[in-house]
């Protein structure tokens, strides 16, 4: 194996095929995971991230993204960033600077200072969108789509090394300043030679409760298989939150270990779409939840793709 790299949803495919490319050309790892991940933000089919995403409650879109370096644990990230077209750059720029996070007004002035331009990044359809769901809440309705998937990549490059990226605009409709697990360590992505890597999509507030991405790698790091691993973590992260009662979204994550080997899990009923590539050999997956239709916590059975 030279290098293997792994995404997020059917539309991360797109993004795989670029970074194939840089990667089969020995680019750096990071160039091959933000160049994948802009890919996706200008996706004009994609609702969750980037430029033609769904908005918040006010009717302005509000991204999050992020990029981990396993070599040395570099990171940075950017949250609830408006008017910038691609919040992963900025990310990197983050990354780049003595600092590991900006947020709201301070992450927009700090692409501007970086050379950033602005942009206007809502379509007139997701404008109609969002009008629709205004008026049906105005009228006592609820909310009618529900989009919460985060392009994520992890990747392993020829050299050994790991990284991780995401990028998203986070839940339709949802409150301004609202921030959910994609760019927190730990929570949406992970990333470090010597343990692991991975990346999470679904409902940001329970992949947050769960750390999911840090108590996944460190089960690599104990030696666990990556598909056991990720079945573990988001059974049990679900066990305990429908446990106590709670309605669990849904929760989705990939993870690799240092050889490059993947492994997936998803309590998402139909199952979760996903892509990988080792060597430039690109194929698609569809991983089967770990739990039961009805969302109870019953005993754990492995699913596998």
């Amino acid at each position: 194996m030279k290098w293997a790299m792994a995404g997020t949803w059917v539309f991360s495919i797109k993004g795989l095929e670029v970074a194939a490319k840089m990667l089969d050309a020995g680019e750096h790892r990071l160039d091959a995971l933000e160049q994948a991940i802009r890919v996706v933000e200008d996706d004009p089919t994609v609702e969750s991230v980037g430029s033609f995403a769904l908005p918040n409650a006010d009717g302005i879109i509000e991204c999050d993204a992020a990029l981990m370096d396993g070599a040395d644990l570099s990171f940075g990230g950017v949250a609830s960033l408006s008017g910038i077209a691609h919040a992963v750059s900025v990310a990197r720029a983050v990354m780049a600077s003595p600092h590991t996070m900006m947020v709201g007004q301070g992450a927009y002035q700090f692409a501007r200072q970086r050379g950033f331009a602005p942009a206007a990044m809502l379509s007139d359809e997701r404008k109609q969108q969002w009008q629709a769901e205004y008026e049906k809440r105005k009228a006592g309705g609820t909310l009618g789509l529900d989009t919460h998937d985060t392009i994520g990549y992890v990747v392993r490059d020829a050299s050994g090394h790991l990284a991780a990226g995401t990028s998203t605009s986070g839940l339709f409709f949802k409150l301004p300043g609202r921030v959910g697990d994609s760019p927190l360590p730990g929570c949406g992505l992970f990333a470090d030679d010597e343990r692991g890597a991975a990346v999470a999509t679904g409902v940001g507030e329970d992949i947050m409760r769960g750390v999911v991405c840090e108590r996944v790698v460190t089960l690599l790091e104990q030696g666990m298989p990556p598909q056991q691993a990720a079945e573990q973590v988001i059974y049990n992260l679900h066990r305990r939150r429908a446990g106590a009662g709670y309605t669990v979204g849904n929760l989705s994550l990939i993870c690799m270990n240092t050889k490059g080997e993947i492994g997936a899990a998803t309590t998402r009923e139909g199952g979760f779409p996903m892509s990988y590539a080792v060597d430039g050999d690109i194929e698609e997956r569809l991983y089967q939840p770990v739990i039961g239709t009805d969302k109870s916590p019953q005993p754990y059975v492995k699913t596998g793709v």
